[in-house]
């Protein structure tokens, strides 16, 4: 990932094996590597689960996506990510390198999200994520989120609950889900 260091080596690879049986795949890699700073300004890249377990998630944020976006002359490029974080990795680099994406909306899986963010932050390019997982916008200053944590949940209705209402007393009724439990904990 250092590209300065890899377009060097490449460039050096074919300067001095030009008919070497890498020199192919180093051009491709020097081509590809040029399109990184060729971003297009009118392209946002979408990554969502569109099959597989929680397409219907995919299916019902795409329709939202595409309804902020009417009107506008922005073009969603929509990549399923399958909820895999191997595969959503290889999806923003992309929409980065092939796709000139300028910025990246997604994913809405928590393992997800964290491989987009990693590799995002290490192309720089913008990532506007839809999960709600812990410690994300912390990956780097590339990295957004528009969803609020748990955590971040839990400390509003406590406070709202006890600064405003006056509560000093609680009774928590929850989900018996990894959701539920997490945000009675968070709460408590």
């Amino acid at each position: 990932r250092d590209w300065t260091r890899l377009d060097e080596a490449l460039k050096a690879l074919l300067a001095a094996a030009p008919d070497s049986a890498y020199a192919p795949d180093a051009k491709a890699l020097l081509e590809r590597l040029s399109r990184r700073a060729q971003v297009r300004g009118k392209v946002v890249g979408a990554l969502l689960p569109m099959s597989g377990k929680y397409k219907a998630f995919g299916e019902t944020t795409l329709r939202g996506l595409q309804l902020a976006l009417k009107g506008g002359d922005v073009e969603l490029l929509v990549k399923d990510t399958q909820g895999d974080p191997t595969l959503t990795a290889k999806l923003v680099e992309q929409l980065a390198f092939d796709d000139g994406a300028i910025a990246i909306v997604g994913p809405l899986l928590a393992d997800d999200a964290k491989r987009a963010a990693l590799v995002a932050e290490e192309l720089q390019v913008p990532l506007i994520t839809l999960s709600r997982a812990e410690g994300l916008t912390d990956i780097g200053p590339h990295i957004f989120r528009t969803m609020v944590t748990n955590q971040q949940q839990a400390e509003a209705l406590a406070d709202y609950a006890m600064n405003t209402l006056g509560y000093k007393t609680f009774a928590v009724l929850h989900p018996n889900t990894p959701f539920g439990v997490e945000l009675t904990n968070e709460f408590w």
